[in-house]
């Protein structure tokens, strides 16, 4: 747990951390990767889906979990008009 959790920075020690950060400059190096990672973002943030389709999808080709995609219960369902329980 974060020992600041539930309290606040003065005023004094915000105004220290500001001047602290006064003048600083990322390199150019950089400031190259986080045009490109930003750059990459955007791409994604259009349709993120379109990079998992096919072999780029990370369980491609792989086969299922046993038990995937079956439901964990079963629903009984009473119907009254014909007076039967029904299984789904």
């Amino acid at each position: 747990m974060s020992p600041m959790l539930g309290r606040k920075h003065s005023e004094d020690t915000k105004t220290k951390m500001s001047a602290s950060r006064k003048g600083f400059k990322h390199s150019s190096e950089t400031l190259a990767k986080m045009s490109a990672t930003q750059k990459i973002s955007q791409k994604t943030a259009i349709n993120p889906h379109r990079f998992q389709k096919g072999e780029s999808n990370p369980r491609f080709g792989k086969p299922r979990i046993a038990g995937s995609g079956t439901p964990a219960q079963v629903l009984e369902v009473f119907d009254k008009e014909k007076n039967k329980k029904l299984s789904i």
